[in-house]
């Protein structure tokens, strides 16, 4: 697909944000026992976890060429990375309707494994980065959706732009839920990724560089999530119904916008557990971020 709008959010793109937050290191932190850092095909593997269920080895033949090609959007996926595949985008889509801790769980290990969360100030520019790039992607309609909470809300692209509080493995996880189930075509973000990268030279990966997006102003609020006890296998527990967000989270310039479908959500045998207290949210320095 040859696309020469600038900014195009596809799972490249996706990729190449969540590479700008990864754990980082020095040799002299993996002698003690800490991270040296977190390699792109370590990354991509996770990401394949959250939408198969399946761990590649991310030393395997080819992988980490293939990796290299789907950030810099020269191919859509493959055998490695098996994003554009039906009966992968079909599983995720019913693993994330039907399995969403199980899902939502993966993307909290992904985010603790791989992503340099402890700092708040990265997590949030994540968002507002992705944020800006959904905001200003023409090929995004107004209307449509994304389920970006634990509790199944879902929020058109009119009002996800102007919303204020965020969970951030949710988040992720719908973003992600939108780029393949949609699906977006990954060669489309190719000029994207250029822009971001406009000193690249040929082979080399060159200096990041998100100035060409218009920032996104308001303020937002980012809460890191724990995992989640899984409910027992012989009992269902669903995601595929979701309600209407919580006015509260969106500015007032966008109570004009377009919303999502009320529906009766529910769950069959469902666990609930009740927290109290400061600690229900576990993070390490702080729980939200206000910027």
């Amino acid at each position: 697909m040859a696309n020469d709008a600038v900014p195009y959010l596809c799972g490249g793109i996706f990729f190449t944000l969540l590479l700008q937050v990864k754990c980082q290191g020095t040799a002299a932190d993996k002698v003690n026992n800490q991270y040296d850092g977190i390699s792109d095909p370590v990354l991509m593997a996770h990401l394949i976890h959250v939408v198969t269920g399946t761990m590649p080895d991310s030393n395997a033949g080819g992988f980490k060429k293939d990796v290299s090609q789907y950030r810099n959007c020269l191919i859509n996926g493959g055998k490695n990375i098996p994003f554009d595949q039906k009966p992968v985008i079909f599983g995720f889509d019913d693993r994330f309707k039907n399995s969403c801790i199980a899902v939502l769980n993966r993307m909290i290990e992904l985010t603790d494994a791989c992503l340099f969360f402890e700092n708040p100030e990265s997590m949030a520019w994540l968002v507002k980065s992705l944020l800006a790039v959904i905001k200003n992607d023409a090929s995004i309609a107004d209307s449509d959706l994304f389920y970006l909470f634990k509790n199944g809300m879902a929020l058109t692209k009119a009002e996800i732009v102007n919303y204020r509080d965020f969970e951030l493995q949710p988040f992720l996880l719908g973003v992600l839920h939108y780029l393949i189930t949609r699906p977006t075509i990954n060669k489309g973000g190719k000029a994207t990724y250029d822009a971001f990268y406009q000193n690249r030279v040929q082979h080399t990966e060159g200096t990041f560089d998100d100035g060409f997006i218009p920032a996104v102003e308001h303020h937002i609020s980012v809460t890191n999530l724990p995992k989640e006890k899984e409910p027992a296998a012989d009992t269902q527990q669903t995601q595929s119904d979701f309600a209407r967000p919580d006015r509260d989270g969106l500015d007032d310039e966008s109570d004009d916008t377009a919303s999502a479908k009320i529906i009766n959500q529910t769950i069959i045998n469902p666990t609930v557990v009740n927290q109290y207290g400061e600690n229900n949210i576990h993070i390490d320095h702080v729980e939200n971020l206000k910027i």
